[in-house]
């Protein structure tokens, strides 16, 4: 999970309404929203589960930043779109949170070599998280004069 950028408006997609969509589910997990009542959350949490393969922000997403943003006492006049001062409130208790640890996951290693098994020094390697719709750049390195690289994310 990255860092959640402003601005991100109602309707908007891309990755980061991705993201935001991860860091909403992850606040879930955490409890972050414990004033609700929990048959009101597990609904809520069955419906952004639903429509993020859309990519769009909307529904549950746009009302889970809303609460958010009561709760952090921004008040509810924002309409649920991610500005600055939301932005880093989310960052903020997503740090908190532990959400942005930076250990390594995963490290993906190879050698890149033509059609007819010759090395390709000099090239960039680009490894991707593909979800049911969408592809997220993970991380990229080049690859060495004898063809080796090592993404790292």
């Amino acid at each position: 999970m990255q860092a959640i950028q402003a601005t991100i408006n109602p309707a908007d997609t891309g990755p980061q309404v991705a993201n935001l969509y991860a860091a909403l589910q992850f606040l879930i997990d955490k409890n972050v929203f414990a004033s609700l009542a929990p048959p009101e959350l597990a609904a809520l949490k069955d419906q952004l589960r639903s429509e993020q393969p859309s990519g769009f922000f909307k529904g549950a997403a746009v009302t889970l930043v809303q609460l958010f943003q009561i709760q952090a006492g921004l008040g509810d006049g924002l309409g649920g779109v991610v500005e600055d001062q939301t932005a880093d409130l989310l960052n903020q208790q997503l740090k908190k949170l532990g959400a942005f640890d930076t250990g390594v996951d995963f490290v993906v290693r190879g050698t890149v070599k033509d059609a007819n098994g010759s090395p390709q020094g000099g090239l960039v390697v680009i490894a991707f998280d593909r979800d049911l719709r969408r592809w997220q750049e993970l991380g990229r390195a080049a690859t060495d004069p004898i063809a080796r690289f090592g993404v790292r994310s």
